[in-house]
């Protein structure tokens, strides 16, 4: 490669490296007081080391340009150094057999590659004169794609001829400048190798560590040290849980960041609902924890009580330098969020507030508990933080906020003010967020799940920006999956990522390409929208026969082992979700309800095909109650939108009880060809208002007409009122609506869509 001003190599190999030493001559030592940090020696001889030394001083070092804001985390000089293929076969060749020894399956199940990309070809040779330093800070690492990346940093030294200088590690996660006396948290742990020894520890994962590179003495010669990192490749997961999770080990995450006053609370709220995923307010879990009494609220006001005890002896009661006491340390946090997650169950996924507050507490979210979908930057300016900061109160029983213009609590309601949000303590709490939360924007950036959303808008407006963005992650994470003829059959079309899809089983993005018809990409899970029965039915003779038009069936997929993709053109007309909308008057919504009654007597007066699931109601309950054990009942289906407010697992489970009680007296009722998901947007109209054609026929099925006729009533009473939902249930049964079956076929689709 030839030479630039960023990124220098050399034609030949810069070192004559001496024979090789026996396989027993090198060791790899734990480094006491660090967990996961190694001493490998020798990796080079002090011979091969000033060769090195004299080959970048020859390539020249210079300061390193830093894109970073606020002060610069080093003063050193630094040399971006393509190594020769000689140099790196050489070392990883020496390495190897020792790194296999190094664990690293808390952050999943990665192997050493196999060649000499073991190692990054790319390292920052770096000079310390006298007083230039690195200061503390944790390493990131290097993503090669989705499934190969660095999980070790390498610091090899290439002298030891220095005055101090040392690497400095921080096991507390402390700075130093953040250190109390008496903090038990406040530790340093000081290592100096000898020239060619490999310092090696973690940097991706719980193991990660917080360090710095101590200023070397005047007087004596510079301080070199190549920095580079260890590459690991894994088996690639299952694109199921990447794209949907859904595990009791495997925790799909989403994280909010924002200072105080941002809107976290509110969209921990309304995200958890509208994702089915739960949500977590580390803060209230902090709160609820001290008022239960319980042993580790002991140790958490303990702990504070002693931080606030050092701060005043420290600085004075009202000093400038006192640092705010809220942050838990590492230990206590995560020792708090790991009772969170004790009893959680299978999940779709987490939102998190409060967790993470600092760097260090951001590499236990790294372990191979955790899929990072998007780390959430509410921005929001001053006065609107003010604002909503003055009036904000909680429920001091239930931790439920409230605002007394925008959300006020209700008249005999119990509230109060956050001490937290006392103009005193927001000032110090600000403090933090610049200096230790603020920091994990950029380092969310660097691994590209970082996501900036305006947050100062109405609350359903913030909802909606942030569930766009993270669509588009979805898709971001979808598209490397896609097998050669999608790429191929997509690889023109344009599309703005937005998940059309109102489940949580299935994702459908529209495709736009330069010419044709527009094209739709549904995914779905094993366990989720059955699209090769959707593909089979599209491609059936019996669709075809259908008075309305069906989508044209574009290809079936499967991306990464078990997710389903099906593509189809869309249909010409409008929504008709959109037409009930535009409806003025009641001759319009009369035609409308009258129109999709007829239609779905089109599907219940057609025989079922042969090969498709015919669902009696005994199987349809026993569906429920597995999805009920096993955490996949989506929260949001229990929600005053669809009817019944219920909280919590044992609500549901009294619920689907008196579901199992009513099916008792319930006889089967004839059985007919199903559309499985009648909701008006799944249906296009022309001008007339006449239905012309249905798009997601994933849920075609044999069975009872009820299972059709109480999602659809739903559906337009959501959309048009309640009376006109009867009106449709009135031209759907001719007069004859069964109430009893109605309102049982209602409740269970609850369990199971």
């Amino acid at each position: 490669m030839a030479a630039t001003s960023l990124l220098r190599t050399t034609a030949t190999c810069p070192v004559d490296f001496e024979p090789p030493l026996p396989d027993n001559a090198r060791s790899l030592q734990a480094v006491e007081g660090v967990p996961g940090a190694y001493l490998l020696a020798p990796v080079l001889s002090r011979a091969e080391c000033e060769q090195l030394i004299t080959a970048s001083e020859a390539l020249g070092y210079a300061p390193k340009k830093s894109r970073r804001s606020g002060p610069p985390i080093r003063t050193n000089t630094r040399l971006l150094y393509e190594a020769h293929p000689g140099l790196s076969e050489t070392l990883a060749q020496r390495m190897r057999p020792h790194l296999e020894a190094i664990d690293v399956s808390g952050v999943g199940q990665w192997r050493l590659v196999e060649d000499s990309r073991l190692l990054n070809e790319r390292w920052r040779m770096n000079r310390y004169a006298a007083g230039e330093q690195f200061f503390p800070h944790f390493d990131t690492g290097y993503a090669l794609g989705r499934d190969c990346r660095s999980l070790l940093s390498v610091i090899l030294y290439l002298n030891d001829d220095f005055g101090e200088g040392e690497t400095v590690f921080f096991p507390g996660g402390q700075t130093r400048d953040h250190m109390l006396p008496g903090d038990e948290d406040a530790q340093e742990v000081r290592i100096r190798p000898t020239a060619g020894t490999a310092l090696v520890f973690h940097h991706f994962g719980p193991l990660s560590p917080r360090h710095s590179g101590l200023a070397p003495l005047p007087g004596q010669r510079p301080k070199y040290v190549i920095r580079t990192d260890v590459f690991y490749a894994r088996t690639p997961p299952l694109a199921s849980a990447t794209l949907f999770g859904r595990s009791p080990e495997t925790h799909r995450c989403v994280i909010l960041l924002g200072p105080p006053g941002a809107g976290k609370s509110t969209q921990l709220r309304q995200l958890s609902q509208a994702l089915g995923y739960t949500g977590i307010d580390f803060g209230q879990c902090v709160r609820s924890e001290r008022a239960r009494s319980s042993e580790l609220g002991a140790r958490i006001q303990q702990f504070r009580l002693k931080r606030a005890a050092l701060q005043d002896a420290a600085f004075g009661a009202t000093g400038e330098q006192r640092r705010p006491s809220g942050w838990l340390p590492d230990a206590l946090s995560l020792e708090l969020l790991e009772r969170q997650l004790e009893n959680l169950g299978p999940t779709a996924g987490l939102v998190l507030d409060g967790f993470p507050r600092m760097r260090s507490q951001s590499n236990f979210l790294e372990g191979n508990r955790w899929q990072l979908l998007a780390a959430v930057h509410l921005k929001v300016d001053d006065a609107t933080r003010a604002e909503r900061l003055e009036g904000r109160t909680i429920d001091p029983a239930t931790g439920q906020p409230f605002h007394t213009q925008h959300a006020p609590p209700s008249p005999e309601g119990t509230v109060t003010r956050r001490p937290e949000d006392a103009p005193e303590s927001v000032k110090a709490r600000m403090v933090d967020w610049e200096q230790d939360t603020r920091p994990l924007l950029e380092h969310y950036a660097k691994r590209g799940v970082a996501v900036e959303v305006e947050g100062g808008g109405s609350p359903e407006a913030v909802t909606r920006a942030i569930l766009l963005s993270l669509s588009r992650r979805l898709l971001e994470e979808a598209t490397p999956l896609f097998p050669a003829p999608l790429a191929e059959l997509l690889e023109n079309a344009s599309t703005d990522g937005v998940n059309h899809s109102s489940r949580l089983d299935s994702l459908v993005f529209r495709y736009q390409p330069p010419s044709g018809a527009a094209l739709y990409l549904k995914l779905a899970p094993p366990w989720g929208a059955p699209l090769k029965t959707e593909a089979a039915f599209l491609a059936s003779e019996r669709a075809r026969q259908l008075a309305l038009q069906v989508p044209v069936l574009r290809g079936l997929f499967t991306l990464g082992g078990d997710v389903t993709a099906l593509v189809t053109e869309e249909l010409p007309g409008a929504s008709a979700k959109r037409a009930a909308q535009a409806c003025t008057h009641d001759l319009e919504r009369t035609r409308l309800v009258h129109n999709l009654a007829e239609v779905l007597r089109t599907f219940h007066q057609a025989p079922p095909l042969e090969g498709l699931a015919d669902d009696a109601i005994q199987g349809l309950l026993l569906r429920a109650r597995e999805r009920l054990n096993r955490g996949e009942v989506p929260p949001r289906n229990f929600t005053s939108k669809y009817g019944l407010a219920l909280e919590g697992r044992e609500a549901l489970a009294q619920e689907l009880n008196r579901l199992e009680l009513a099916a008792r007296s319930l006889a089967e009722g004839p059985r007919v060809l199903l559309h499985g998901d009648p909701c008006l947007p799944n249906f296009r109209v022309d001008p007339s208002g006449a239905f012309t054609g249905c798009l997601d026929l994933s849920g075609v099925r044999g069975g009872d007409r009820y299972w059709d006729l109480a999602l659809a009533s739903w559906s337009v009473q959501h959309n048009l009122g309640e009376r006109w939902a009867e009106a449709f249930l009135e031209a759907s049964c001719e007069g004859h609506v069964d109430r009893d079956r109605l309102s049982f076929f209602t409740g269970l689709r609850r369990f199971l869509v």
